[in-house]
């Protein structure tokens, strides 16, 4: 509904990872690293203090 990037305001950041993880999910030459591409993509999220 889009409610979070108004009340957040890293909001448009963690919509737009969510939205590259999903897409990279697709991808089947991706697969193989799947999962830490992800804990990767959350930890630099963290460190640049997105969410």
């Amino acid at each position: 509904c889009g409610a979070c990037v108004a009340a957040c305001k890293n909001g448009s950041a963690v919509l737009f990872t969510g939205a590259k993880v999903s897409h990279l999910a697709l991808l089947p030459q991706g697969d193989p690293e799947r999962s830490r591409r992800v804990r990767r993509m959350v930890e630099q999220m963290d460190a640049e203090g997105f969410g």
